[in-house]
């Protein structure tokens, strides 16, 4: 009788996933707290109690944690799918600030992203991804009949995302975000009743509580890295 050795690929491949994460989420804290400029690989590899060699093994240099972590922002922060495609964006915006506050991964993201607009680093990418995919959501609304006929879905992501950069911004520089989730909800307050139909603005919920309602995504056995 013959023993059948279970195969370790997929052992060895969840092993290698975890330790990438594990480095993503160091590079995030590293990046959040020192910036691009003063994050250094030695200080990566520190805050994530590895081997040089184990961290050059899955990233090569300091930009390809950078690309990497900006490349996922998306991903990190996606609502779970809802016929409105409002409310959906709405939630986004409540997750990602959930995510400043407890995330390195979404932490250090935003932190890249913000220092590469003022420092004239290449976040073109990020911010024309995030503007792509809040205008495609923005254009199933449309299609639905949810925003107003004089709204164009590009022009009010674009918007959009101005204002969400500009809102966490400032919340860091007046509050340390920790009243982000009020200054968003007022963002929306003020944002809403100029691109939706009136009879849908008693509908949607934009409450600064409005996570503690939201039904989260189940943790993926892929992480979106």
């Amino acid at each position: 009788m013959t023993s059948k050795i279970p195969p370790r690929r997929p052992r060895v491949q969840r092993r290698s996933q975890d330790t990438r994460r594990l480095i993503l989420e160091a590079a995030g804290t590293v990046f959040a707290n020192e910036g691009y400029a003063g994050a250094t690989l030695q200080k990566i590899q520190d805050e994530a109690g590895i081997a040089r060699g184990t961290l050059i093994h899955h990233f090569r240099s300091k930009e390809d944690l950078r690309t990497a972590l900006l490349d996922a922002q998306v991903a990190l922060v996606s609502a779970p799918p809802r016929e409105c495609k409002i409310q959906e964006v709405v939630d986004m915006a409540f997750l990602f600030a959930a995510g400043l506050q407890n995330d390195p991964l979404v932490r250090g993201s935003a932190r890249l992203t913000t220092d590469g607009l003022a420092a004239g680093l290449d976040v073109n990418g990020t911010v024309h991804i995030w503007v792509a995919h809040i205008e495609g959501m923005l254009t199933q609304a449309s299609e639905a009949g949810q925003l107003l006929p004089t709204v164009t879905p590009l022009e009010a992501a674009e918007a959009l995302v101005g204002a969400f950069i500009g809102t966490q911004q400032t919340s860091q520089l007046f509050d340390n975000r920790t009243r982000l989730h009020h200054r968003i909800s007022r963002m929306w307050r003020l944002f809403l009743p100029s691109i939706v139909v009136p009879g849908m603005l008693a509908s949607l919920d934009f409450a600064p509580d409005r996570l503690a309602r939201m039904e989260l995504p189940q943790p993926s056995a892929e992480p979106p890295l």
